[in-house]
């Protein structure tokens, strides 16, 4: 593993739980769920893609051809609508049972994703096999979320 990485990726992870408490403030003010996740959306996307249009410019690489987009799998294009989706969970029940179970269970189901898609080497991913230490480390992250949420 690069170990510079994992400063960057632990900052993720908490900026994602940060990011938790911002959206569903921005629904308890303006009062509707609807309505957040466009303004939340719009201000991700926009603020999205003016910062890698930057950081494009910044590294001097190319620019995609219409041929490159045209080349992408029909799944390629719903990452919008499924961080769309994970928003509107996030409005919807953050509040309801905390912070902490919200991105408990997020959390884990992602892992337990990820080891599905590793394991058969899915959208793209390089195989690595879900061997004994994978599925111990899954499960234990089940026991925390039990944990988590009894408490």
């Amino acid at each position: 593993m690069q170990y510079l990485a994992i400063p960057f990726i632990i900052l993720a992870g908490i900026l994602n739980s940060v990011q938790t408490g911002a959206n569903t403030t921005v629904e308890r003010t303006i009062g509707s769920v609807g309505i957040s996740l466009a303004i939340i959306g719009f201000v991700t996307f926009l603020t999205g893609a003016v910062a890698a249009i930057g950081g494009q410019a910044l590294a001097d690489e190319r620019m995609p051809r219409i041929a490159d987009l045209a080349s992408l799998p029909w799944w390629a294009w719903l990452g919008g609508a499924m961080g769309a989706f994970y928003v509107a969970s996030m409005l919807l029940f953050a509040s309801q049972v905390g912070a902490a179970v919200f991105m408990a269970l997020s959390v884990t189901a992602a892992v337990i994703t990820s080891l599905v898609m590793d394991h058969f080497g899915l959208l793209g991913f390089e195989v690595k096999p879900a061997n004994i230490g994978r599925i111990v480390g899954a499960t234990a992250m089940i026991g925390g979320v039990a944990l988590i949420a009894k408490s």
